[in-house]
């Protein structure tokens, strides 16, 4: 779900609601309507907020993810520390070289610079950024394959 586009359009839709209940005794006669939609401001409004809050669930779905959109990347790491095995889970943050939809295979760029690749995961949800998982990333020249 896109938050901030819910946020924006359902403050625009319920202004437009009240906008038109307020010139709903102007408009009415002019379609010689004696009773409409439009003489009941909560069903306005409710449809204002229903409407908003299915635009913020599909838009992302549509849009699917755009160059230089940010991704969250979970990667996985093993080390040896006075020889014992750690594995440690960490987020990155990772840019959109090229556009994609879900199941796609796209390039992306790390934020010290280095590139990579990998597969779209999940579109962003209410306040979680897209995720990727990295195919293979560039590690000073070498070629990493996780």
């Amino acid at each position: 779900m896109n938050f901030k586009l819910t946020a924006k359009l359902l403050m625009a839709l319920i202004t437009l609601s009240l906008v038109l209940y307020g010139l709903s005794s102007a408009i009415n006669p002019l379609f010689g309507w004696e009773r409409s939609l439009l003489n009941e401001p909560w069903q306005l409004v409710a449809l204002a907020i229903a409407f908003s809050f299915i635009a913020g669930f599909a838009y992302p779905k549509i849009r699917g993810i755009r160059k230089g959109d940010s991704l969250m990347a979970f990667t996985r790491q093993a080390h040896e520390v006075a020889g014992r095995q750690l594995v440690t889970n960490s987020v990155l943050f990772v840019h959109a070289m090229e556009d994609g939809k879900r199941g796609d295979k796209i390039g992306i760029r790390f934020s010290n610079g280095l590139s990579g690749e990998g597969v779209i995961q999940s579109y962003e949800e209410f306040l979680i950024p897209a995720r990727i998982t990295i195919t293979h990333s560039e590690t000073k020249g070498e070629v990493r394959f996780e």
